[in-house]
């Protein structure tokens, strides 16, 4: 049901971005599953991301955008995530982070790593253990590392979006301009 919704949503913000109709509105396909606009829209790029009722949608113009959304929740599998599919640095700086920041500082890193998995269209094809970013309270939000290098950072932007202290927000972006983010909270 929420797929539906969400999707009809998806659908109605492309229509009024295009000028369209929404149901005008075509969708191909990446290979792991990343959906595009097919036809003469297909500068413009979108991202989605749904936690408990809530959704994010992202529009860029001729760029890669990946978005995650996640509400901050007690996981009691949290330290086994991070130890499974965290890389060994991120393993470390998670571990020396007092108890009462693990929770924020996991969330941190899950939706920094989500969203640029899904700008490049990998989904979870890729390991999260093959790059690293910051989550650590303090530390600016950044890509470290992309597969054991720092070549290629420089090629995303990774920023928070500050939502609401029940949930943790991020979205990377092809390139290194300065952005404005600019982002509206509907009930």
């Amino acid at each position: 049901m929420h797929f539906t919704v969400g999707r009809g949503k998806l659908r109605t913000l492309l229509g009024r971005y295009l000028a369209i109709p929404p149901e005008q509105v075509q969708f191909a396909y990446e290979a792991h599953g990343k959906p595009y606009l097919q036809g003469p829209q297909h500068k413009i790029h979108f991202n989605v991301s749904h936690s408990h009722g809530v959704a994010l949608y992202a529009f860029v113009l001729d760029r890669a955008i990946g978005v995650d959304l996640e509400r901050i929740q007690t996981l009691p599998n949290m330290v086994s995530i991070v130890d499974r599919f965290f890389s060994v640095q991120e393993q470390k700086s998670f571990h020396a982070l007092p108890a009462d920041q693990q929770t924020a500082a996991f969330f941190a890193a899950w939706t920094r790593k989500e969203a640029y998995l899904k700008a490049c269209g990998d989904g979870l094809s890729t390991p999260l253990s093959q790059f690293e970013v910051t989550f650590a309270p303090g530390d600016a939000t950044k890509i470290i590392t992309i597969a054991g290098s720092t070549h290629g950072i420089n090629e995303w932007s990774l920023q928070d979006i500050a939502l609401s202290s029940e949930y943790k927000a991020a979205f990377v972006v092809k390139g290194k301009e300065q952005w404005v983010v600019r982002h509206w909270i509907s009930g």
